[in-house]
């Protein structure tokens, strides 16, 4: 599923969003949530975009499956990747993150880099 709009943000509006399932998700232009808490379950992949930016203030958790982070994160609340998760891609992440799942820098079965700004354990 790819979800991007041909002007405007992808997701928007003030709520916590979970996403989930098997499949993957390509997100190509920013998500906007507010203050709210995104959450990453199920098996697939969220992919953020190379044009797509996260404008949540709340915190990332990935609980499951794949955060592929090929845009930016913006700074916020923490970027937290549980133990049985992963997260990949080659953009950058302004927030504090915890990883206690896999790190894997680069796009599905590539090497790639990964900026972290704000810290990384």
């Amino acid at each position: 599923l790819t979800i991007g709009p041909a002007a405007g943000d992808a997701i928007s509006g003030s709520f916590a969003l979970t996403i989930g399932g098997a499949g993957d998700i390509l997100l190509v232009r920013r998500y906007n949530i507010g203050g709210a808490a995104l959450v990453k379950n199920g098996t697939g992949r969220l992919v953020l975009g190379p044009g797509a930016t996260n404008a949540t203030a709340g915190n990332v958790t990935v609980a499951a499956g794949a955060f592929e982070v090929n845009g930016s994160l913006a700074t916020g609340g923490t970027l937290i990747v549980q133990s049985g998760s992963t997260l990949a891609g080659s953009g950058s992440v302004a927030r504090a993150t915890s990883v206690s799942g896999n790190h894997a820098p680069g796009a599905a079965g590539t090497v790639g880099q990964q900026t972290f700004s704000a810290g990384l354990s």
